[in-house]
C-alpha cells in the first residue's frame, strides 16, 4: 500500500524547524476506577518535540499550547529539568533497540530508557509513558520487514502469525509480557491500522494511540468506534488518537508560510478530528511534530491558533464532557483483521494488509459502518471535479503531477477544505466495534449488540444469551444461528432458501423495496414478524428472553445478492431501535454528531462536514427536563434560546460551514 509505509522518513523532514518542532498537547490522566465508564479527569493532549526542547516545551506550555510533553532520547540537561521541575504528564519516544527499526527512527533508542521512566513514574506518577512501539503495524518500512505473509492462512492463523512476529521476532514479549508494576513504567503502542489496537492490547500495551488525520489510512470514523470498543473490551484500558500532519495528496506535513497553507491539512480538518476526538472520550490526543508559529516570531499561525483554541475548550473551559452515549455495539470476529475501506487506492474489500477477501461478516460490518457513518470510505479520497487531478495518458492518477497541481492551487490561496472529505453519521457517534472475544461485562455495556461475525460459537452464543437474559438487546442474523439458538430466538430455521426483493413492515404495513436478496426460510414459535415477504415468510422477527430482546433477521447477512449494503428493512430496524434509546434527536441534513451525558446534562457535538461550503441549520429536541434547564453553546459561550414542541425541548441549531459547535442542555 502507499500509506503508511515507512512513516519515519517524513518525521525526519519535520526537523527544519530551527532543530526543534513542537506539537500536541494532553492533560493529565490519574488512575481512576474504571467501571462505570467514568472518563479520565483530566484530558492529555501531548505535544511531539525533537532536539534540545526544553526551553521550547516550556514556552509551549506557558503559551497553553500543550499540558503534556512527548520527547524523544536523548534526554538533555534541558529536558530532564523541565520534566523535574514542571511534573507534565510524559511520553518518551523510545524503542526497544532489539526491535531493530533505528535506521527509520533516528533519535528514538535509549539503553536507559527503564532507568529513566522508573525515576520519572516516581517523581511525576502513573502519567508517564514509554512510547515503544510507534507505528508497528505499518503496512511497509522498518516494522514490516520480515513480517509474515497473511494471504494464504486462516484468520486465527494470520493473528497468531501478526503477534508472534512482534512479540518473539522483534523481541517486545519482554517488555509486554510484564505488567506496569514490574517494569515501572507504562508502555503505549501507536497503531496505524484501526484493526490493530484490539490486537495490542491483547499483547500487554498499557495504553494505545490510533493514528488519525492522514489520507494514507482510513478516517477518525469509524477509527473512533473500533479504538473505543477495544478499550471497553480490555477493560477501559487509556486510549487516544496521534493527530498526524501529513497528506499524501500535497506530498507533505502540514506548514504555512505568511498564514497560508503550502502543504498539509486545512486547520479547520484538525479541529474537527481533535473535537471528534475528545467528544468521544479519548484520554489523550498525541500531536505528531508541527510548526505552530509564523516564521521565527512567536506569533501562532493558522494551525498554532486552532490548537491553542481546542487547548483551552477541553482542558480549562470544559473539562466537563461528560460520558460518550455509546448504546450500540459491532460485534466481530476478533481474529478477523478487518480495515474499513478509504481513499482512492483502498476501497476493495480486503482485510490483512490487502490479502485477504472479507468474510461474510466483515462485509456485514462494512456495510453497517456505511449505513451507520455514511462517507467514511470517502476520507483521503479525490473528492469529484478536483482540479488538481492529473491524469496519465493509459487512464489512472498521476500523482507526481496530481501532487503538484495541489501545491500551486495552495500557493495561489485555494481553499483545500472542499478537497478534504469526512464522514457524516446517521445515529451519531453511538456504535462501537467489539469482538467475540468481549466479556459479559464489556458486553453489558452496551444497550444493543449487532452480531457482525460469521457464526457463534457455543461460548458466544452463552455469553450473549446472559447479556439478553439481564435486560441486553441482541441483533441476531440466521447465517450466523447455531440449532442451539432457537431458545433465544424463539425461531426454527427449517433449512429452505428463498429469493424476493421486497417486505412488508408489519407494525404499519407499508412496502420496503429493496435490491434482490436471498433469505433463510424460517418458522416462528414464540417470535413475532416485525418484517415479511409478501408470502408470509418472516424477514425480522422479535422474541422476549428473560429482561431481554433478541431480534432476528434472515436476509443473508442483511444484504443483498452482491454483499454491496444494508438492506433497507435492516435500516428501518435499527432506526426503530436507535429511536427507542435516544435522549436527543438531530434533525436536518446528514451531519456528524456526538453525544454526551453528565447526570442531567445532555450535551450533543455538531461537526460540519459537508463539502459544498454551506452553513448547516437543524434542529435538536430533548425530552422536558422535570425542572428549570438552560441551553448554551459551549464554543462561543453563549446562551441558547428553546421553546417547548409537543412535549419537547427544541433549540435551532447552527454550524458555520466547516465547523463545530457544542450544545449543552443542563438542568437546575
Amino acid at each position: 500500500m502507499r500509506g503508511a509505509t515507512a512513516r519515519f522518513p517524513r518525521r525526519v523532514l519535520l526537523t527544519f524547524l530551527a532543530g526543534v518542532v513542537a506539537v500536541g498537547i494532553i492533560g493529565v490522566p490519574v488512575e481512576r476506577a474504571r467501571a462505570d465508564h467514568t472518563p479520565q479527569d483530566s484530558f492529555v493532549v501531548f505535544t511531539e518535540l525533537y532536539g534540545d526542547a526544553g526551553v521550547v516545551a516550556k514556552q509551549r506550555f506557558n503559551d497553553r499550547l500543550a499540558n503534556g510533553v512527548d520527547l524523544h532520547p536523548l534526554l538533555s540537561r534541558n529536558e530532564r529539568s523541565f520534566l523535574t521541575v514542571a511534573h507534565p504528564p510524559f511520553i518518551y519516544f523510545s524503542i526497544p533497540g532489539i526491535a531493530g527499526v533505528a535506521r527509520c527512527y533516528p533519535s528514538s533508542t535509549d539503553p536507559a530508557s527503564a532507568k529513566i521512566l522508573q525515576r520519572f513514574t516516581k517523581l511525576i506518577g502513573p502519567q508517564v509513558w514509554r512510547l515503544g512501539m510507534p507505528e508497528f503495524d505499518q503496512g511497509g518500512g522498518c516494522w514490516a520487514q520480515g513480517r509474515p505473509r497473511f494471504g494464504h492462512k486462516t484468520d486465527p492463523e494470520a493473528y497468531a502469525a501478526w503477534r508472534s512476529f512482534y512479540m518473539n521476532k522483534k523481541g517486545l514479549g519482554d517488555f509486554l509480557r510484564r505488567p506496569a508494576e514490574e517494569r515501572g513504567y507504562r508502555w503505549m503502542s501507536l497503531c496505524v491500522f484501526a484493526f490493530c489496537p484490539q490486537y495490542a492490547y491483547d499483547m500487554g500495551s498499557d495504553a494505545v494511540l490510533l493514528e488519525r488525520n492522514i489520507d494514507e489510512v482510513s478516517g477518525m470514523t469509524p477509527g473512533i468506534s473500533m479504538i473505543r470498543g477495544a478499550s471497553v473490551q480490555h477493560g477501559d484500558k487509556p486510549w487516544g488518537i496521534d493527530i498526524s500532519t501529513w497528506r499524501f495528496w500535497t506530498h507533505g506535513p502540514t506548514v504555512y508560510r505568511n498564514g497560508r497553507l503550502r502543504s498539509g491539512w486545512s486547520a479547520s480538518t484538525f479541529e474537527r478530528n481533535m473535537y471528534i476526538a475528545y467528544m468521544s472520550g479519548a484520554d489523550f490526543i498525541h500531536n505528531e511534530a508541527a510548526d505552530y508559529t509564523a516564521g521565527r516570531t512567536r506569533r501562532l499561525n493558522p494551525l498554532g491558533r486552532t490548537v491553542r483554541g481546542f487547548v483551552r475548550f477541553s482542558t480549562v473551559q470544559h473539562p466537563d464532557r461528560g460520558q460518550p452515549f455509546v448504546p450500540f455495539a459491532l460485534l466481530q470476529d476478533h481474529h478477523s483483521g478487518f480495515e474499513p475501506r478509504f481513499g482512492h487506492w483502498m476501497q476493495r474489500r480486503y482485510k490483512w494488509y490487502w490479502s485477504k477477501r472479507y468474510s461474510a461478516g466483515d462485509s456485514m460490518l462494512s456495510n453497517m459502518l456505511s449505513l451507520a457513518f455514511p462517507r467514511h470510505a470517502t476520507w483521503g479520497s479525490i473528492v469529484p471535479g478536483a482540479p488538481w487531478k492529473v491524469l496519465r495518458r493509459g487512464g489512472g492518477v498521476d500523482v507526481a503531477a496530481s501532487r503538484a497541481a495541489y501545491r500551486r492551487r495552495l500557493a495561489n490561496g485555494a481553499d483545500p477544505r472542499p478537497w478534504e472529505p469526512m464522514a457524516s453519521s446517521r445515529w451519531g457517534e453511538s456504535f462501537d466495534v467489539i469482538t467475540d472475544h468481549s466479556s459479559l461485562p464489556a458486553l453489558q455495556r452496551y444497550r444493543a449488540v449487532v452480531v457482525t461475525a460469521n457464526g457463534l460459537t457455543p461460548t458466544v452464543l452463552d455469553r450473549l444469551t446472559q447479556y439478553v437474559g439481564a435486560g441486553g438487546i441482541l441483533i441476531l442474523n440466521a447465517r450466523q444461528l447455531p440449532s442451539s439458538a432457537q431458545a433465544i430466538t424463539g425461531l426454527h430455521l427449517t433449512g429452505g432458501r428463498n429469493l424476493t426483493s421486497s417486505a412488508i413492515w408489519v407494525p404499519d404495513g407499508s412496502t420496503i423495496r429493496e435490491r434482490r436478496f436471498r433469505y433463510s426460510v424460517a418458522t416462528p414459535v414464540t417470535a413475532s414478524v416485525l418484517a415479511r415477504t409478501t408470502t408470509g415468510d418472516p424477514i425480522v422477527t422479535r422474541n422476549s428472553f428473560g429482561a431481554g430482546t433478541v431480534y432476528v433477521t434472515t436476509p443473508d447477512f442483511l444484504a443483498d445478492v452482491r454483499a454491496k449494503g444494508i438492506l433497507n428493512v435492516g435500516r428501518r430496524l435499527i432506526d426503530s431501535i436507535h429511536r427507542e434509546l435516544a435522549v436527543v434527536k438531530v434533525l436536518g441534513a446528514p451531519i456528524e454528531y456526538l453525544v454526551n451525558t453528565d447526570g442531567g446534562r445532555t450535551i450533543v457535538t455538531l461537526v460540519n462536514t459537508n463539502l459544498k461550503a454551506r452553513a448547516w441549520t437543524g434542529t435538536l429536541t430533548f425530552p422536558v427536563p422535570s425542572g428549570p434547564y438552560s441551553v448554551h453553546e459551549w464554543t462561543q459561550g453563549s446562551p441558547v434560546g428553546t421553546s417547548v414542541v409537543g412535549g419537547e425541548v427544541v433549540i435551532d441549531a447552527k454550524v458555520p460551514k466547516y465547523g463545530v459547535r457544542v450544545y449543552a442542555l443542563t438542568p437546575g
